[in-house]
C-alpha cells in the first residue's frame, strides 16, 4: 500500500467530525457569499440577519483554512522520497510532490466535497485576514443589544488594525460609555500559545512557580505547532501570473512560500498589538528563572542555552549563564533544546535561500507582494482520540522513521504508580533489567489475593487500548499480543561491561538484527517521570544517532520491532515502561494473556454466583425504603426510569458540599481552548465543576474534605448502580465505569440562551450528522447504562431531556433532589440552557465487561480504608 494511501484511510476517521468539533455546518453557500449577504444585510439594516450571516462566514472560513492546512500537514508527512540512484533522484523528488499533490486533492476532496470557494489568490482571504468582519458584526451585535459580544467583536478588529481611529473610539465608548467592563472585552481570534503565555505572565507575577512552568512549556510547545501551521498556510502563496518555463515555474512559486514562511515568526510574535522581539527567547527567559525558583538545574541550564541560541547578542542571559556556572552547574549541562534548535536551522536555512535570491536571482519585472493569512490551531487525522486526551507530539518525520510516533495522554500519575507496584518487590538482573510478564502478574494476584487486582485488570485493560491506537495509526484490522511485559530499568552498581545495546523489551543486544518486517511493532507506554537520562534514542543503519525521545508517564513510542534503538538508563530513578510487542499473525497470540483473561472472568463469576439475588426482592426492599417509580420505561419509551428519594435532603447536602469544596474547575474535561476562562466547552455561559471518586479519596486521606462524605459518596454510587442492575432486571452484572460528581453554575442570569447546556449525545456511540450512531473506538463502546443522580433543584433551566436521532426533544425531567435517571447507555439525551442559580448531580456510567471495571473506584475504596486503619490504630495508641 502506497504512504498517501495509508493517509486517505486514516483520514476517514476524521472527516465525519471535524465540521462538528468546529462547530461548523456544512452549507451550500461558502464564506465569501455568507460575507456578502452579511454585508448586504447591514446595508438593509437587517440585524439579526447580519450578525447570523456574519458568524456563519466566519466559522466556514476558519473552516476551510484549518481544512487546507490539516491535509497539506497529513499528507506531507506520510510521504516519503524512495532511495534512487544520484541520476534518477529527480524523479523520486517528483514522485513525492505527485503523491502529496494527489493526497491533498483527495483529502479536501473528501472533506469539503463539490462545494466551491474562492481561489486563494481572491481578495476575500486578505478581507478575513483583516477581520473585516469584525467591524460590522461589532456594530450588529451593538443593535441587537448584546453588547458584551459588540465590544469584543470591536477589540478583535482593533487588534489587527491598531491604527484603525474609528474601531479606537468604538472600543472607547464600549468601555466608557457603555460601560463594558475590561474583563469582558475578549480576543475572539485568541491563539493558544498567547492565552499560555499571556496567563503565564500572570502566574510569574504571583510566584506560582509550578504554574508558570505549566504554562510557559504548554506555550512553547502550542507556538512550534502554530507556527508549522503557518509555514503549511504559505503553500497556496504564488505570486507569478503568465506562462513560464517549467523550472522557472517551480523555483517562483517555491520562493514565493519561503517569503511568506520567512514572516511566520514576525507575525506570531504579536501579543496584543505589540511585536515581541524574540517572542520565542522570552519564553525561555521565564522559563529559566522559573526552573532556577523550582530548583531543576538541568532545565535551568537547557532554557539558557536554549535562550542564547535563540538571542545570542543578550549580554542578560550570557551573564546569567556565568552565574550558574559560579554557582557549581555544569558546563555540559548547557545545551540548547532540540526541537528549537531544528527550528533554528530551519529558519536559518530559509534566510540563507531567500538572501541567495536577493543577491543571485533574476526576477521577473510582475513580480508582486503577497499577504499571508490567518494561521489555525493544528488539527491530526488521528483526532477522534484527541477527544480523550490522546495527543500525537511527534511522527515520523520528527523521529527520523516511517513508522515511529508518539503520543501522550495514555494514563494518569496514579494508574502509572499502579502499574510500576508490580515491579516493587522484584530485584534487577545484572543488566539492571526488571520484566514482570501479565503471566507473573496473574501469579502475584493468585498469590497475594485483591492486593494486585487493580494492577492486573489495569495492565490488560491499557494493554487493549493500546492494541486499538496501534491498529488504528497503523491502518491495520487485526493486532495480536506476541509479548507483553512490565519493563523497568536501573543504574547497577554491576561493573561488567555488557557491551550492548539496551532494549525497551528488558534484553540487550550485541548486534541488531536486520528489520523482521511490516508484520511486528512494539509498542511503549511509558510510567516514569524521568528528570534526567532515560532516553529512548534511534539509530540508523551505521549505529548513528537519528533522533531522542524523552519518557514521561502516559507517554506511548511506538515504531517497528527490531527498528534499530537503544534506552538511556538513569542514575538515579527508575525508567518504566509497559512494552507489548503486536503481530498480525493469529498464530503467535500470547497464551498467556488469553489465560490471564480467562482467570479475571472466573473470579468475576465466582463473585457473582456468591451474591447475585433476585431483582425483585430488592427492589421491593427499595420501594419500603420510599423509593418511588416517577415514570417507567413505557411512559418514557425506551429503556429509561425516573425514581424519587434515592437519597435524602441532608445527603444530597453532603454531597453537593463536596463537589463545591473539594471539585476542581472543569475536572475531567477540557477547558481554556481559546481564552482565560472558567468554562466548560460545553456552554460558554456556564461554569463547570466535577470531582471524580479517586480525587474525593485523596482529599479525603490529606483531611481536605470529610471521609465520612466521601464514603457518602460510595455508598450512594453503590446504591444508584445496584437500583439500575434490579430495574431492569439485567441477567449481567453493571459495573462501575465512571464516577463523577458534577455542578454546573450559570454565569449571566441575564443572558438570552438559544444553547444548550449539553448537547444532544448518546453515552457510548459518535452520534453523526445523519442521525446514526457509529459505535466505533475511541467512543466508549463498553458502556452500557448510564445515571444520573441529582443533588438539588432550585434552579432555573438546566432540565435533562431524552431526543430523537435527528436531536429534537422527546420529553424532558426537571431535576430535584433524590431523583434518579436511568437510561441504556445507546439512549439519545442532552441538558437544556441553565439560565439560573448552580446544578449539581453524581452522575455515572456502568459496563456489563469487568475488564473496563472503575479501578478508580476500587482505588478509593482502598485509601478510605487505609485512611480508617491509620485513625483506628491512632484512637488504639491514645487508648493505651
Amino acid at each position: 500500500m502506497r504512504m498517501c494511501d495509508r493517509v486517505f484511510v486514516l483520514i476517514n476517521i476524521f472527516i465525519s467530525t471535524l465540521a462538528e468539533k468546529n462547530h461548523v455546518k456544512i452549507r451550500d453557500e461558502n464564506f465569501a457569499e455568507l460575507y456578502e449577504a452579511g454585508v448586504q444585510a447591514y446595508d438593509e439594516e437587517d440585524w439579526y440577519q447580519c450578525e447570523l450571516q456574519m458568524v456563519d462566514a466566519l466559522s466556514d472560513y476558519k473552516f476551510y483554512k484549518q481544512t487546507i492546512i490539516d491535509c497539506r500537514l497529513q499528507c506531507k508527512k506520510n510521504t516519503s522520497i524512495r532511495e534512487l540512484t544520484p541520476e534518477m533522484i529527480e524523479f523520486s523528488v517528483f514522485e513525492k510532490f505527485i503523491e502529496n499533490s494527489d493526497c491533498v486533492r483527495r483529502c479536501k476532496q473528501n472533506i469539503l466535497g463539490d462545494k466551491k470557494f474562492p481561489h486563494p489568490s481572491s481578495v476575500i482571504f486578505e478581507t478575513f485576514r483583516t477581520r473585516k468582519p469584525y467591524e460590522y458584526l461589532q456594530f450588529c451585535w451593538y443593535q441587537v443589544g448584546k453588547m458584551e459580544k459588540a465590544a469584543s467583536a470591536a477589540y478583535t478588529f482593533y487588534l489587527a488594525n491598531p491604527h484603525h481611529n474609528d474601531m479606537i473610539r468604538n472600543v472607547r465608548y464600549f468601555k466608557d460609555t457603555l460601560g463594558v467592563k475590561e474583563s469582558d472585552f475578549l480576543d475572539l481570534e485568541m491563539r493558544p500559545y498567547k492565552e499560555s503565555y499571556i496567563r503565564g505572565i500572570m502566574e510569574y507575577n504571583q510566584e506560582s512557580w509550578e504554574r508558570v512552568r505549566d504554562l510557559m512549556e504548554k506555550a512553547v510547545s502550542q507556538y512550534l505547532e502554530d507556527e508549522e501551521r503557518c509555514r503549511a498556510d504559505c503553500e497556496s502563496t504564488y505570486d507569478h501570473v503568465g506562462p513560464q518555463e517549467f523550472v522557472n515555474a517551480v523555483a517562483d512559486h517555491y520562493i514565493s512560500v519561503l517569503k511568506c514562511q520567512f514572516k511566520c515568526e514576525d507575525q506570531l510574535s504579536v501579543v496584543f498589538t505589540d511585536k515581541i522581539d524574540f517572542f520565542v527567547a522570552d519564553l525561555f527567559h521565564y522559563l529559566q528563572f522559573t526552573y532556577f525558583k523550582l530548583n531543576n538545574k538541568a532545565k535551568v541550564a537547557e532554557a539558557v542555552d536554549t535562550f542564547i541560541r535563540l538571542n545570542p547578542q543578550d549580554d542578560m542571559m550570557l551573564n546569567n549563564k556565568a552565574y550558574y556556572i559560579n554557582r557549581g552547574f555544569d558546563k555540559t549541562m548547557f545545551k540548547p533544546r532540540p526541537n528549537i534548535v531544528e527550528y533554528i536551522e530551519r529558519r536559518e536555512q530559509i534566510e540563507r535561500l531567500l538572501n541567495f535570491v536577493k543577491e543571485n536571482y533574476m526576477r521577473d519585472e510582475r513580480e508582486k507582494d503577497v499577504h499571508d493569512e490567518e494561521e489555525n490551531t493544528y488539527e491530526h487525522y488521528m483526532k477522534p482520540y484527541e477527544r480523550i486526551g490522546l495527543k500525537i507530539v511527534a511522527m515520523a518525520e520528527k523521529l527520523k522513521g516511517p513508522l515511529r510516533f508518539a503520543t501522550d495522554g495514555f494514563i494518569k500519575e496514579e494508574q502509572c504508580s499502579e502499574l510500576i507496584s508490580l515491579t516493587d518487590d522484584i530485584s534487577p538482573d545484572d543488566k539492571g533489567a526488571v520484566i514482570v510478564g501479565v503471566k507473573d502478574a496473574r501469579e502475584k494476584m493468585e498469590n497475594f489475593g485483591d492486593e494486585h487486582e487493580i494492577a492486573v485488570r489495569l495492565f490488560l485493560r491499557i494493554s487493549e487500548t493500546m492494541r486499538h491506537y496501534s491498529m488504528r495509526y497503523y491502518n491495520l484490522t487485526r493486532l495480536f499480543f506476541k509479548q507483553s511485559a512490565i519493563v523497568c530499568w536501573t543504574h547497577t552498581e554491576d561493573k561488567t561491561d555488557h557491551n550492548c545495546f539496551r532494549q525497551e523489551d528488558g534484553s540487550c543486544v550485541q548486534e541488531f538484527q536486520s528489520v523482521i518486517g511490516e508484520e511486528e511493532y512494539m509498542v511503549t507506554l511509558y510510567l516514569s517521570d524521568v528528570e534526567e537520562g532515560g532516553e529512548l534514542n534511534f539509530l540508523d543503519p551505521q549505529k548513528t544517532l537519528q533522533s531522542s525521545l524523552d519518557v514521561q508517564c502516559g507517554r506511548l513510542a511506538g515504531f517497528q520491532n527490531g527498528d534499530r534503538h537503544y534506552i538511556e538508563v538513569p542514575n538515579n530513578e527508575k525508567r518504566c515502561g509497559l512494552v507489548i510487542v503486536f503481530t498480525t499473525d493469529p498464530s503467535k497470540d500470547e497464551v498467556a494473556y488469553v489465560e490471564t483473561l480467562k482467570f479475571l472472568h472466573q473470579l468475576e463469576q465466582d463473585k457473582i454466583d456468591q451474591i447475585f439475588d433476585d431483582n425483585k426482592n430488592i427492589l421491593e426492599e427499595f420501594e419500603k425504603r420510599g423509593v418511588k417509580v416517577i415514570k417507567n420505561s413505557s411512559e418514557l419509551n425506551g429503556e429509561r426510569f425516573v425514581v424519587d428519594n434515592l437519597a435524602t435532603q441532608e445527603e444530597c447536602d453532603t454531597l453537593e458540599n463536596l463537589v463545591l469544596s473539594g471539585a476542581l474547575v472543569g475536572d475531567g474535561y477540557d477547558t481554556l481552548k481559546g481564552k482565560p476562562s472558567l468554562m466548560t466547552p460545553i456552554s460558554a455561559f456556564e461554569m463547570f465543576q466535577g470531582l471524580t471518586i479517586y480525587r474525593a479519596a485523596k482529599l479525603a486521606f490529606s483531611e481536605l474534605v470529610p471521609a465520612t462524605s466521601v464514603q457518602l459518596f460510595l455508598d450512594l454510587s453503590e446504591k444508584v448502580r445496584l437500583y439500575v442492575e434490579k430495574y431492569f432486571n439485567l441477567s449481567r452484572p453493571l459495573y462501575f465505569d465512571y464516577t463523577h460528581l458534577v455542578c454546573r453554575t450559570a454565569l449571566d442570569e441575564t443572558a438570552e440562551r438559544t444553547d444548550l447546556s449539553h448537547p444532544v449525545h448518546s453515552d457510548n456511540c459518535n452520534l453523526l450528522p445523519n442521525g446514526t450512531c457509529s459505535k466505533a473506538y475511541p467512543a466508549y463502546i463498553h458502556r452500557d447504562y448510564s445515571a444520573l443522580l441529582y443533588l438539588n433543584g432550585d434552579i432555573d433551566g438546566g432540565e435533562f431531556f431524552f431526543a430523537f436521532s435527528n436531536k429534537t426533544e422527546q420529553m424532558s425531567i426537571k431535576p430535584k433532589c433524590g431523583r434518579v435517571v436511568g437510561f441504556n447507555a445507546g439512549e439519545f439525551h442532552g441538558v437544556k440552557a441553565l439560565r439560573r442559580g448552580h446544578r449539581c448531580a453524581l452522575a455515572l456510567w456502568f459496563t456489563h465487561n469487568p475488564q473496563y471495571k472503575e479501578l478508580a473506584h476500587l482505588q478509593a475504596k482502598k485509601i478510605i480504608a487505609r485512611k480508617r486503619k491509620a485513625e483506628m490504630k491512632i484512637k488504639h495508641s491514645d487508648e493505651l
